[in-house]
């Protein structure tokens, strides 16, 4: 069979919706914070867009995918710092080549030639098109990044674990069946796990497991009335 035919088994499924299901609900249960700032962080960001692609006089759809291409080995914040420099340098007729951004040279360049209605990202890129899809508040596609990878294998190290197109569909189905059961849209639910990975739920030593982690702290101006509260403290 074809690489790009293969399926996930049903044993292998059932194991990645486990683990995706435990990883969703600790967050739920026990992060409120996380879990409410992921559920509106698509929103949230596409009114960033809006305002953004409004300032620069492009298509909210072009710099989606702008974003979305320069996310490749990005963390966001970052990534938003690189579309506006590339948004920046088009207004103001810099040279891409003298533009410095946190992801290879070929997605900059790619970047510039979506700026420029030469290029689009295409459906078979799976993970950026799918996130510059749910940058447009597309209820239909989920994006599937590192992070996701992750709460689907209970695993680090993730780089091994690619997906042709059938089995992208597959996880995907997973994160939407448990959105429509926690009534969620499923870039919402997608958002709340990438919210909940990345503020350190999973550690590259010890994977989430119950009672080991606590919401990060938020930093206060007077460090000596400073309280730390551990979420997990009431957990056995």
């Amino acid at each position: 069979m074809a690489k790009e035919m293969q399926e996930f088994n049903k044993h292998e499924l059932k194991t990645f919706e486990r683990n995706f299901i435990s990883y969703y609900s600790l967050i739920k249960n026990h992060c409120p914070n996380l879990y409410k700032n992921g559920k509106i962080w698509y929103k949230k960001e596409n009114k960033e867009i809006k305002r953004d692609a409004n300032y620069f006089n492009i298509k909210v759809k072009t710099l989606t995918e702008i974003c979305a291409r320069l996310s490749i080995r990005n963390n966001w914040d970052r990534n938003k710092i690189d579309y506006k420099k590339v948004c920046i340098a088009k207004k103001w007729s810099i040279p891409r080549y003298k533009i410095k951004v946190c992801t290879p040279n070929t997605n900059k360049n790619m970047a510039f030639d979506i700026y420029e209605y030469q290029a689009t990202i295409q459906p078979n890129a799976l993970k950026i098109y799918a996130f510059a899809k749910n940058l447009q508040l597309n209820k239909n596609y989920v994006t599937i990044d590192v992070w996701i990878k992750r709460a689907f294998t209970n695993c680090w190290d993730v780089e091994k674990f690619d997906m042709n197109s059938k089995q992208y569909e597959q996880l995907s189905n997973i994160v939407k069946k448990l959105a429509k059961q926690e009534n969620l849209i499923p870039y919402q639910l997608q958002a709340i796990a990438w919210n909940g990975a990345r503020n350190n739920i999973f550690n590259k030593d010890t994977i989430y497991k119950k009672g080991m982690y606590s919401e990060p702290k938020k930093k206060k101006r007077n460090s000596r009335k400073r309280v730390h509260k551990n979420e997990f403290s009431s957990i056995n």
